[in-house]
């Protein structure tokens, strides 16, 4: 098929693309095959890149796939030939949308693109805080088992048993339903609440739908699975902190700004809350220091909720289904829809 004046569909082209985030090895034959591919790890995979090289990498590419690199509007504006923005991963924050909006450019995200990967650390942590393990794990290497004898830490570090507890899902997108899925098996309750699911797909991974502060005063594990939003931003707070039984456990693989710091430090210490498992922070790397690590009921990570093998396979997939979506004039995870007709026309423009 071809386009006005005599010019092939795009589809049947070999792009030029810059990819500067992680692809799976398959993945960068598949795409260096089909396009031209300039694939291009920053730093020995660390990026971002800088921001004159990134633009002087661009130069001539029509698309770019990148993981962290900072699109911001000056490297959007000095990339004429750039249509179409591939981020691997879920929220757009290292893209300025609103400028590749009034550029033309298309922006796609890959959501869900480490669902299972976040799915298995949310359980794990809920097993890891609500039966002492990390602070028995101390004890151990700190010697007190050989001091205080094998019944000591039997009694000091018993928890609880995860069957027969409520489950409360903040959040039921597709980390949220790969959580569900996972706790199924578990014999627990789950409720969940998210203003935008489908009652359907709620109903199918057998969660009971109520509201925010009915989860909060109910559950006896709290875990958080809903994006970083301008209206999320400190959704849990004093109040919400307030509403918990103090026999609850709370889980955030998400993200730190939905949650009070300070509020959250201050029930753990007073035992408001039985305990918290935490993969991201308020200032990243958390200081070595910071009180909330030193709380005896805080299981803490390095942010490793999407740190798998797999989870550069999934985005690769997913990178490569939405590039040929587009191509077909069938796009899928577009984050901004108004830029499609103008980012097809700066790829007919430049494939001319």
């Amino acid at each position: 098929m071809a386009l006005e004046g005599g010019h092939p569909e795009p589809a049947l082209m070999r792009l030029r693309i810059l990819a500067s985030g992680r692809l799976s090895a398959a993945w960068v034959e598949r795409f260096g095959t089909a396009h031209h591919l300039d694939y291009h790890e920053w730093d020995e995979g660390r990026p971002p890149a800088p921001v004159d090289e990134l633009i002087a990498r661009l130069a001539g590419r029509q698309v770019l796939i990148t993981e962290a690199d900072y699109v911001t509007r000056d490297v959007l504006r000095s990339s004429p030939d750039l249509a179409l923005v591939i981020d691997t991963r879920a929220a757009t924050v290292n893209v300025d949308v609103a400028a590749a909006s009034e550029l033309g450019i298309a922006v796609i995200n890959t959501p869900g693109r480490n669902a299972d990967a976040v799915g298995d650390l949310t359980v794990a942590m809920m097993i890891m805080v609500a039966r002492n393990l990390w602070p028995a794990m101390v004890a151990l290497r700190n010697g007190r088992w050989a001091e205080e004898g094998v019944l000591a830490s039997y009694l000091a570090y018993q928890g609880s048993e995860v069957p027969g507890k409520t489950v409360g899902l903040v959040g039921l997108g597709a980390t949220g339903q790969a959580v569900a899925r996972r706790l199924r098996g578990f014999g627990a309750r789950l409720i969940g609440h998210d203003p935008f699911v489908r009652p359907e797909v709620a109903a199918e991974l057998a969660v009971e739908l109520v509201t925010l502060d009915d989860l909060l005063a109910t559950a006896d594990f709290v875990s958080l699975h809903v994006p970083l939003t301008p209206e999320t931003t400190g959704l849990l707070g004093r109040r919400e902190l307030s509403l918990f039984k103090p026999t609850t456990f709370f889980i955030n693989s998400a993200r730190a700004g939905l949650v009070d710091e300070a509020a959250l430090f201050e029930a753990l210490a007073a035992c408001r809350i039985a305990g918290a498992a935490l993969d991201v922070f308020h200032r990243e790397p958390i200081a070595p220091d910071d009180p909330l690590l030193r709380l005896p009921n805080v299981v803490a990570l390095p942010h490793l909720g999407g740190a798998t093998r797999e989870v550069a396979d999934h985005h690769s997939r997913m990178a490569w289904e939405a590039l040929e979506a587009f191509l077909l004039n069938a796009p899928i995870n577009v984050v901004n829809p108004e830029a499609i007709p103008s980012a097809r026309e700066r790829l007919r423009i430049s494939l001319r």
